[in-house]
């Protein structure tokens, strides 16, 4: 799935804000382009917020309460999905495109949407069907979940709890992940060619990631911002294939700068026909020849 037209009604420093985002290719990268305070994150807070109100993953994110402007008690999230040729035949589909509308606010009743619509948003993603990812702007990892770490990773995945990247360790310790661990450590190799991943070792009762360079062994809290971000990049985008889906990403130049190009020139490398959100303050990524779409906010 993707987005076709979004338009934000009470949502705090977004009020009246309303898009268009036609299709121009198979894979497209929407640049919301913004200073300090613009909204950017809370544009993608609000989608977020938008797509679990018709179908959830799971738990809610507590930041998502600030999205309400304090002088209208509730906010309104339209959406305008457009549905993947698989999605249609999944579920039967006539049209290609399923309008929501979500009603932000505590204690608001929840909206009555389609059979379709709950199917499509609602569902996990695999190499066949599309799912909504949030890679937002303090990511990192947390230590490792030894039990139902895969559902857990999925109840948090719009959320910004970093708990939703336990899952991710298991690509470095389980045999039966061996293909999914080989694709991830490719992958990280094409941003830091100076680093490689040597698994997941024990310290005390912790297990950390270690990467050896030229030096010898390092431990995850040693790498730089930008070597951490390609890690649980490589890592996610590698566990399980991201194929019609929508992925939204804050903050890319988080510990790149100007190599926020690369990060998200590897986005969409790694993903198959997916529609790519990124907020950014970043006039690099601003100009990238691959941007569909600039939606530029003003503080």
């Amino acid at each position: 799935m993707r987005i076709r037209h979004l338009s934000f009604l009470g949502v705090r420093g977004l009020d009246g804000v309303r898009h268009d985002l036609p299709r121009t290719s198979d894979t497209d990268l929407i640049v919301v382009h913004g200073r300090y305070g613009s909204g950017k994150t809370s544009f993608l807070d609000a989608i977020a917020a938008a797509k679990e109100r018709v179908a959830e993953y799971g738990s809610p994110d507590a930041r998502w309460d600030g999205l309400v402007a304090s002088s209208t008690g509730a906010a309104k999230v339209s959406i305008q999905w457009e549905l993947s040729d698989e999605e249609r035949a999944r579920y039967g589909a006539s049209d290609a495109l399923a309008a929501s509308e979500s009603i932000l606010g505590r204690g608001m009743a929840k909206e009555d949407h389609s059979l379709t619509l709950r199917g499509v948003l609602g569902q996990d993603g695999d190499a066949t069907r599309g799912s909504v990812h949030y890679l937002h702007d303090s990511r990192d990892l947390d230590g490792p979940m030894s039990f139902g770490s895969e559902d857990a990773a999925l109840r948090l995945r719009l959320t910004t709890r970093n708990s939703k990247f336990s899952d991710l360790y298991d690509l470095l310790d389980h045999s039966e992940r061996s293909s999914q661990r080989a694709l991830a450590a490719e992958r990280f190799a094409q941003l830091c060619p100076r680093l490689q991943i040597a698994g997941l070792k024990r310290f005390g009762t912790s297990f950390y990631p270690v990467f050896k360079d030229a030096a010898g062994e390092r431990r995850y809290e040693t790498l730089s911002a930008s070597e951490r971000q390609a890690f649980i990049l490589a890592l996610y985008t590698a566990k399980t294939p991201i194929v019609d889906s929508l992925l939204l990403v804050d903050a890319p130049e988080l510990g790149f700068g100007d190599g926020a190009v690369e990060y998200l020139r590897a986005i969409l490398r790694w993903t198959t026909r997916t529609q790519v959100i990124a907020a950014t303050g970043c006039a690099a990524v601003r100009s990238m020849s691959e941007v569909a779409h600039v939606l530029e906010l003003r503080s």
